[in-house]
């Protein structure tokens, strides 16, 4: 049975998300009561999307394969088990947990100390939901077991207390992300993607939830015309290639992630009656590939398919690779969790839902329910960091060009790239009216992920002679 537990605010009271703080004193001062006897600190975990464990006790056993970051300015839960020192002699009792703050927060939660035989869902535990504004760089916290009522019982152990003095909370800072999304209508088509406020909003929230940043700007540009038709597996590398031109030519930061969303039917029944795909990116492997930052999707109203789809495709333009699970092409062989599961305890902010870590699978898979693994997470905290950190560079006047599975090289536009592109390079054959090959040229490379094929950076001369193969 889990442990029945309130929070109790010593010195300031805080609101979940980035709320203000209060300095109402509303309780006990359990940090004055003695501390617990007979009883031992199990974990103390923090939550931000992804749990970091940050102390197990002895023979305690837990935490993931991959720690993600703390980061400053994000809300965060924070939860701390405790237990019996001798499970036989315990007696049944309240505890309460004190946290303490280097900021000068100091939060208390009362959880219950039960016999072992009346735990069926594991230890007694509190939780404590942090505001951003008290998860700062370089700060420190402190739990401590308290005796809930102010009398000395059994004797007290050094594992009553834990510092992260003594094992380093190393929060750090990231930065937001801006997704720009472009409604895309297709010619001859009435039919419009929905982008309406509370589905922009939608998608702004699960984001949040999701992606290890401090906050998500979503901004709806001006819709644009297509002129082709957008089928279940056709027409989607030259939209991409569009949209990453556009990303290109815009005056945006380089967290900027450009998302056309358009809608090719009036349900997604109708549209992958005989399977489709619902999605594709760009697959830059450098965070300095601003021209490849760019991504495309369904937009249709029901369901979640819209948003979740985005948040996978955004995904891939951070450089992240298919999650092992339902058949998703080019598989990621670092994925540490069988069928993709997301290893350790998930939590959605945003819905206050928790996910265990068998009970859902990495965004970037394709099973269902997705949340986001420790791995992905951090790996996504990288890639943040590195976008903001990233080299900088005189501009360069490029072609961009679309590459499909054969090889077969399409002109999208002439671009300008600013930071050196991908390293991924590769060599182009210039074709004669013969199909001979007269020369070659270098391009950067970026895959696409869905399908066969990419976009590719080449010398701007070449728009001259546009006949062209990969070779």
């Amino acid at each position: 049975m889990r442990g029945s537990w309130w929070c109790l605010l010593l010195a300031v009271a805080c609101k979940k998300g980035d709320g203000d703080v209060t300095t109402e004193d509303t309780g006990p001062v359990y940090k004055d009561y003695p501390l617990a006897g007979d009883v031992v600190l199990d974990s103390v975990r923090i939550n931000q999307g992804s749990e970091r464990v940050l102390y197990l006790g002895p023979g305690v056993i837990g935490g993931g394969n991959y720690p993600p970051p703390v980061i400053a300015a994000r809300p965060g839960r924070l939860t701390v088990e405790f237990s019996a020192l001798d499970e036989a002699l315990v007696e049944e009792r309240d505890i309460a947990v004190v946290l303490s703050l280097s900021s000068g927060t100091e939060l208390a939660a009362v959880g219950h100390l039960v016999p072992v035989e009346s735990v069926f869902g594991g230890r007694p535990k509190v939780e404590f939901e942090l505001p951003g504004s008290v998860l700062r760089a370089g700060m420190s916290m402190t739990v401590e077991l308290h005796e809930a009522q102010n009398a000395a019982t059994g004797t007290y152990t050094d594992e009553t207390v834990w510092t992260s003095a003594e094992a380093g909370l190393d929060v750090v800072s990231s930065e937001r992300v801006e997704v720009h999304l472009i409604p895309v209508m297709i010619q001859a088509s009435t039919l419009a993607p929905d982008t309406t406020p509370t589905r922009v909003q939608e998608v702004a929230d699960r984001m949040m939830s999701m992606y290890p940043t401090t906050g998500v700007d979503v901004i709806v540009e001006p819709s644009i015309t297509w002129p082709n038709p957008i089928g279940p597996m056709t027409g989607w590398e030259a939209l991409l290639g569009e949209i990453s031109r556009m990303r290109t030519a815009a005056n945006v930061p380089p967290n900027a992630y450009f998302y056309g969303v358009f809608k090719p039917a009036p349900s997604e029944a109708e549209f992958c009656a005989a399977g489709c795909i619902l999605g594709l990116s760009n697959l830059p492997t450098s965070p300095s590939d601003d021209w490849a930052k760019s991504s495309i999707g369904v937009g249709f109203q029901e369901g979640d398919v819209m948003v979740e789809t985005m948040l996978h495709e955004v995904g891939h333009a951070h450089g992240r690779l298919h999650s092992p699970c339902g058949g998703a092409a080019g598989p990621d062989p670092r994925y540490p969790y069988a069928n993709a599961t997301i290893g350790v305890e998930g939590w959605d902010a945003d819905r206050e839902v928790s996910f265990g870590s068998s009970d859902a699978f990495d965004v970037m898979g394709y099973c269902f329910p997705i949340w986001i693994s420790d791995y992905t997470f951090t790996a996504l905290y990288d890639r943040i960091d590195g976008v903001m950190a990233r080299r900088s560079g005189q501009p360069t006047d490029w072609l961009l060009a679309s590459v499909d599975g054969e090889g077969r090289v399409e002109p999208v536009g002439e671009v300008t790239q600013g930071p050196i592109p991908s390293d991924d390079v590769r060599t182009f054959e210039v074709l004669d009216d013969e199909d001979r090959v007269v020369d070659e040229v270098d391009g950067y490379f970026v895959p696409f992920d869905h399908l066969p094929g990419g976009l590719t950076l080449l010398p701007p001369d070449v728009g001259e002679r546009l006949r062209l193969r990969q070779r």
